[in-house]
């Protein structure tokens, strides 16, 4: 039964493109005979297609939930590097027998020794080893300022390389 519906088949391919005038009718067979392969290949090419954009579709939004669930820890983070960025600014400013610079040295040590403990990387937390020598040293001796100057620098981009490393911003470069 089957083998006269392709031969069914393959007499109206023949007489179709002999019709047309295109192909030979050994042409028209090759065609009728392989036409199920070509249509099994886009089946496969099909499914494979859709089982990639699934599974992309699925690290994406693992991606976005990996972020949605570090996004509290970030936002403390920033808020914290901030602050201690304009803390250190102060440090450098203020005149050392001013109130402003005992008020900016002791929200230093309290982010230094709690806050900041908890959010910050290597590199700021070395960083902040720095400053706080540098602000030791400064105390015991008349040490010039260009130290503190120097530490808190490091600190800042210390700082902004924490904050482009964890939210993937580029800062400076151009998009």
């Amino acid at each position: 039964m089957k083998w006269r519906r392709n031969l069914v088949n393959i007499r109206r391919a023949e007489t179709i493109f002999w019709r047309w005038g295109h192909m030979s009718p050994e042409t028209a067979k090759f065609i009728t005979d392989i036409s199920p392969f070509g249509t099994a290949l886009a089946t496969v090419v099909g499914a494979v297609w859709i089982a990639l954009t699934y599974f992309r579709g699925q690290k994406d939004a693992a991606i976005a939930r990996l972020f949605e669930s570090r996004k509290p820890f970030l936002e403390l983070q920033l808020k914290l590097y901030t602050e201690t960025a304009q803390i250190a600014g102060r440090l450098v400013v203020a005149n050392v027998d001013n109130e402003e610079f005992k008020q900016a040295l002791y929200r230093f040590w309290q982010l230094y020794w709690s806050e900041l403990a908890v959010v910050e990387d290597q590199q700021v937390e070395r960083a902040m080893e720095k400053v706080g020598f540098a602000l030791k040293t400064m105390q015991r001796t008349d040490e010039p300022h260009k130290v503190l100057e120097d530490a808190v620098l490091e600190l800042a981009h210390a700082l902004r390389d924490g904050i482009v490393n964890e939210w993937g911003a580029h800062i400076g470069t151009k998009i």
